[in-house]
């Protein structure tokens, strides 16, 4: 199962999607073939209980014949579906870590910009605030004492 994941991890979203739409478009074909087999199947061993019942052996023949054609034919169905079954849930599973990794990456990147925002503005309002306490226009000298305390915006040097 493992490298069946690689390749598929190596495919491209929209082949993805396509691949897993075709094989829901198979699982959907199948299950509607089964219960047309299924009621068939009903309808003959209807069929077969008025042939013993009327001591028709050729008949019998025939049907049984019939049911077993049927039941080979469900036992392919059954391990199709399965088979592919197993293929959807690699599908899914390839397809939500592929979305998980974008949003992840996403993430990062927001963070990153919002972290990037917040130091841009913090070190112009120093700035502003060095400005104004150089002209003397500083109302409320505690914030920018505030500031000069804080170690980690000491680490990063401004320009005066």
């Amino acid at each position: 199962m493992a490298n069946k994941n690689d390749e598929l991890k190596g495919k491209s979203r929209q082949t993805l999607n396509r691949e897993q739409k075709d094989l829901q478009d198979r699982q959907a074909l199948l299950r509607t073939r089964k219960e047309k087999l299924q009621d068939r199947r009903e309808d003959l061993r209807d069929d077969l209980y008025k042939a013993m019942k009327a001591e028709n052996e050729a008949a019998q023949a025939v049907i049984n014949k019939q049911l077993d054609e049927i039941r080979n034919d469900l036992k392919e169905i059954n391990e199709e579906y399965k088979t592919n079954s197993d293929a959807l849930e690699n599908y899914s599973k390839v397809i939500k870590n592929k979305d998980e990794g974008k949003s992840s990456l996403v993430g990062t990147l927001f963070a990153g910009l919002g972290t990037g925002a917040a130091i841009w503005l913090g070190k112009k309002s120093l700035d502003k605030a060095y400005e104004a306490d150089v002209e003397g226009t500083l109302v409320n000298k505690k914030s920018l004492d505030i500031f000069n305390k804080l170690n980690p915006l000491k680490m990063i040097h401004f320009k005066r």
